[in-house]
C-alpha cells in the first residue's frame, strides 16, 4: 500500500485509535491496577531480571533481518511480567 498525504486509508488509524481508547476506558483501569498493585507487589529481584531479559530477547529476535516484526517493548514487558507470574 502506498500511503500518501491524501490517502484514503486514514480510517484505519481512526479505527485503531478508537479501539485502543475504548479498550482503555472500558477495561484498562482493571489491567493497570492489577499490574501496579497485585502482580508487581510480589515480584522479587530475580523475577524482575527475568522479565527484563525475556523482553530484551524478544525484541532482539523480532528485530532480526529475516523476521523483521515490529514489536512494542511495553507489550514485551507486560508479557514478561505475566509469564513470570504464571511460572511462580
Amino acid at each position: 500500500m502506498d500511503f500518501k498525504a491524501d490517502s484514503k486509508y486514514y480510517f484505519l488509524l481512526l479505527y485503531g485509535s478508537m479501539g485502543i481508547s475504548l479498550g482503555l476506558v472500558l477495561y484498562g483501569y482493571r489491567v493497570i491496577s492489577m499490574m501496579g498493585s497485585r502482580i508487581t507487589q510480589r515480584m522479587t529481584s530475580s523475577m524482575g531480571f527475568c522479565v527484563e531479559w525475556v523482553a530484551a530477547v524478544t525484541v532482539l529476535i523480532a528485530s532480526l533481518r529475516d523476521i523483521a516484526i515490529p514489536v512494542s517493548t511495553t507489550h514485551c514487558q507486560i508479557g514478561g511480567v505475566v509469564g513470570a507470574g504464571l511460572v511462580r
